[in-house]
Order: structure tokens, then sequence, then C-alpha cells
């Protein structure tokens, strides 16, 4: 015979007795008797006793349907721990920033503080919410209203506006970029052409600017010419001449030139009757230049059959003249 211990009271009894002396617990199985496991014990049924198997049953239901709500309120728990968590609002500020809901995101973001890249991305969202809120054009500074150039020159556009410090600003873009149209001016035809500057932010705003860009003639010694030069080119050819001037009407000269180019001609070109009149044409009628020595800068064009310069810019160097021993007429 072994000792074993009651299930109840803890108290050793015999294996072979069938109920406990202490405190009377059925210890075997007897004929008829079933058992059913609730939650890892076994319970014995005592047959034909229908209240007592039914209020087990409710006991284990109850038990489970306690178990089923735990787990219930503990993810319920998580997901609200979750939901209020940096990472949670981190991912719902990714989620607003996502579906183009900036203002909200950058509050939320905003919130965040320190946390991951949560400033940067506030700024992103902030500036995103700027951009989708922006009518005002962009607009440039430092635009000059005329840029003029000699014949022929060759111009870099866009260094010339980086040179004169042209730039373009934003209330909401920064670091703007513009283009530039040149396609309209031709340096090798005298002329006044456009220069285009175009800027468009973020937003879609636009802004045109133009400048004029004037190409004028280039004049230097090699356009200093004499008579018999004069004759030769073609109407429209720049040319310099220099001399007394002698009114005949509001802005019309006549003017006595060397019939020889400046650079050849000799001092019997200014003597012996060889001196050729031309006529000068000062179209902008500044100053009267009457008996006057002047230095003609134009392109020449004729006036029947004798020729003539239409003045661009006349300089008075009447000063220097009598300074080299001329003397002008009284």
């Amino acid at each position: 015979m072994a000792l074993i211990n009651c299930r109840e009271c803890g108290k050793e009894v015999s294996d072979k007795a069938e109920n406990c002396p202490n405190c009377g617990c059925v210890l075997q199985k007897q004929e008829g008797e079933e058992k059913i496991n609730v939650n890892g014990s076994e319970l014995e049924i005592i047959p034909n006793n229908d209240e007592i198997v039914e209020s087990v049953k409710k006991e284990s239901r109850k038990k489970k349907w306690f178990v089923l709500c735990g787990v219930i309120v503990l993810v319920t728990l998580s997901y609200v721990g979750y939901r209020l968590s940096d990472l949670g609002q981190y991912n719902a500020a990714k989620r607003l920033y996502k579906n183009e809901n900036y203002h909200e995101a950058a509050k939320k973001f905003g919130e965040l503080g320190n946390y991951k890249d949560a400033k940067n991305l506030k700024r992103k969202a902030r500036h995103k919410y700027a951009v989708a809120h922006d009518t005002t054009e962009p607009w440039f500074e430092n635009i000059p209203s005329e840029i003029e150039i000699n014949y022929g020159e060759e111009i870099n556009f866009k260094n010339w506006c980086k040179e004169n410090k042209i730039a373009v600003e934003d209330d909401v873009t920064y670091n703007m970029e513009y283009k530039i149209d040149d396609t309209d001016v031709d340096t090798t035809k005298k002329g006044t052409y456009k220069l285009e500057l175009l800027a468009e932010d973020e937003a879609g705003n636009k802004e045109t600017e133009i400048i004029r860009v004037v190409v004028k003639e280039k004049y230097g010694l090699d356009q200093m010419v004499g008579y018999n030069s004069l004759i030769a080119l073609p109407e429209g050819s720049p040319v310099v001449v220099s001399g007394i001037a002698k009114e005949v009407t509001q802005g019309g000269y006549t003017m006595e030139i060397s019939p020889s180019d400046i650079k050849d001609a000799t001092i019997d070109d200014y003597t012996n009757n060889r001196m050729r009149t031309i006529y000068i044409l000062d179209v902008n009628k500044k100053n009267s230049c009457n008996n006057r020595y002047i230095t003609v800068e134009g392109y020449k064009t004729m006036v029947g059959d004798t020729p003539a310069v239409v003045a661009e810019n006349i300089e008075d160097d009447s000063a220097e003249y009598e300074e080299w021993g001329g003397s002008l007429p009284q």
C-alpha cells in the first residue's frame, strides 16, 4: 500500500482509499462517474446531477470570457499607447504629408520636437503649404532699362547679368534662377533689340522683364575718313569726320574735309583748295555747332550728289583745335 496526498486537504491517505478520511474528498473514480478537464484540472462529475454539470460549464465559459476581454483590453491599450507614442504620431504626420495635408502635418511634426527628422519634415511641410497658397509673382532686382553695346561686339548675356548683379526674388521660393532669351538680339546689325528675362516660382507664378539692347556703331580711327573714302563707302557705313561746321539750317551743317583719310593726309591736302564739302545732319538738334571744330560719329548718307554724315554723336573739339594752332571763324 502506498500513500498519496489528498487533492483537497493535502493530507496523506492510502492510495486504495475511495474517500479522504480527513475531508471526505472522493479519491477514486467510482463506477458511473465522469471527469472533465477545466483549465488543466480534472473535475469529477457526479452522474444524474445536471445542475452541477451546468454550473461547471458556466464557470468555464465565464473564465474564457474574462480571458477574451483581457486580451481585447490589452490590444486596445497597446494600440492607444502606440498612437500616443512618438512613433505613432510620426507615422501619422507622414501620412498627412503624403496626402498633401501640409498644415496639419507641420503641426504634428512640430509636436515631436527633435524626434528623428521631424524638424526637417516640419520645414518641408510648412514650405509645401506656403507654395500651395502662393499667388505672388516673383520679381527682378537691379534691372537696367537699356544696354548699349558696339556693333560686332560679342557678349555673353548670362555673364553680363551675373556681373551686374541681376537677381530674381520670391516670397516663397528661395535661390531662384531665371532664363535668358536673347534670340532677338543681333549684334552684327545696328538697331534696338529686346532681351527677355523669364522667371517662374514653385507655385507656377511667372514674371518677365524686358531690357532694351541698343547695338551702336563702333567708331574709331579705322572709321575716320576723308572725302574720297566717304564717297566710295556704301550708305549706312559707320564713319568719323572732323572739321569746322557751318550751320545752314537748324541741325544742318556744311563741313570741309581733307580728300584723303586722316591717317594718310599730308599738308597739301589742307591747302591749294583741295578741301571738299560734305553735309552734317544732326538729327538730335541739341546745341548749335556753328563755327565750331567738331568730331562727328555717324553713318554715311547722300544729300543729292553730296555725301553726308548722319550724326549719332558730336564732340566739340574747338579747344584742342586752337591748341594745335588752328583758328576758328569769328
